[in-house]
């Protein structure tokens, strides 16, 4: 699909007429025909209705409109050329979430404008890739502050610590005397959960212990030898669901937010919208899911500030 189609449908559809889009394109009849069975075969629907020598939009027609609109205004800004193709652009996701590509995998995207390939970045990395128009959009929980950002908020998330279950207690609750040896741990090249690790350490009356790990494989290893304590979000503890690993609530209900950022100078900046609906859609699904919850006993030690 060229934006040369495009451009054709619009004026058509501007004038409900053939030939009166031929002669403000100064190009045939023949040729914009041609042109339109063309963009209605990719399309896989009709976009006008004719009546003999009359036409006019379809109800289809009608529905992409606004965004044929939308992408000719955005090509004229980026210059690009009438001819250059327009097919299911792969729109580069990058986040330093890894446990959420592993949850977007198992949705595919099925948009009939473009696809989305996620890809991990390091988050000391996210915020220059995307400056630098090699990553399209960045879903990270930190707050990036740059003029040339877009930001959406995705989704707020309850978080968990991930512990071994031989340390909770026969009524499955985690006790505080357990929580107080049993350091918090730091993902070393992980700099996004350092920082919502200490903010909710923080909320905690007492101080709590940390130890920084390699990485997810060293952190799993830990965890199940029940050497430390690993706070995660939803998409994390599908991939931690394994004996004897478990998900404890803390008292304090803490939270994280997920945003979504867009290079506002990026030339796929038209299909925002459309993306933001993609990946709010696999936070709406993983919310849904339920996971069994325990809890800490209740300890006025552990209690979130006031």
């Amino acid at each position: 699909m060229s934006i040369e189609k495009l451009e054709y449908f619009y004026m058509i559809a501007r004038f409900n007429s053939l030939s009166q889009a031929s002669k403000e394109l100064h190009v045939s009849i023949s040729s914009l025909s041609s042109s339109l069975k063309s963009l209605e075969q990719e399309i896989g629907t009709e976009l006008f209705e004719r009546h003999g020598k009359k036409i006019k939009l379809s109800s289809h027609g009608k529905s992409i409109l606004p965004s044929v609109e939308l992408i000719l205004s955005e090509a004229k800004k980026l210059n690009i050329s009438l001819n250059e193709s327009v097919d299911y652009p792969s729109l580069r996701v990058g986040t330093s979430d890894a446990s959420f590509i592993f949850e977007a995998d198992k949705y595919p995207t099925h948009h009939q404008s473009f696809t989305i390939d996620y890809r991990y970045v390091p988050s000391l990395d996210l915020l220059n890739k995307l400056s630098q128009k090699e990553i399209d959009f960045a879903i990270t929980s930190a707050t990036l502050d740059h003029p040339k950002f877009v930001q959406t908020r995705l989704a707020t998330l309850e978080l968990k610590v991930a512990v071994s279950e031989y340390l909770l207690k026969p009524d499955g609750a985690l006790s505080t005397e357990i929580l107080e040896e049993l350091p918090f741990i730091f993902l070393l090249d992980h700099v996004e959960h350092q920082v919502i690790t200490k903010k909710v350490a923080q909320q905690l009356t007492s101080e709590p212990k940390y130890i920084v790990c390699p990485d997810s494989l060293g952190a799993m290893k830990m965890i199940t030898e029940g050497k430390g304590m690993l706070l995660v979000n939803p998409f994390a503890q599908e991939l931690l669901t394994i004996e004897p690993v478990c998900f404890v609530s803390l008292p304090t209900f803490p939270t994280i937010h997920f945003y979504l950022y867009k290079n506002s100078e990026s030339k796929n900046f038209y299909f925002y919208p459309e993306v933001e609906k993609e990946i709010q859609a696999i936070f709406t699904q993983k919310c849904h899911k339920t996971l069994e919850r325990t809890s800490i006993e209740n300890h006025p030690s552990y209690l979130s500030k006031r």
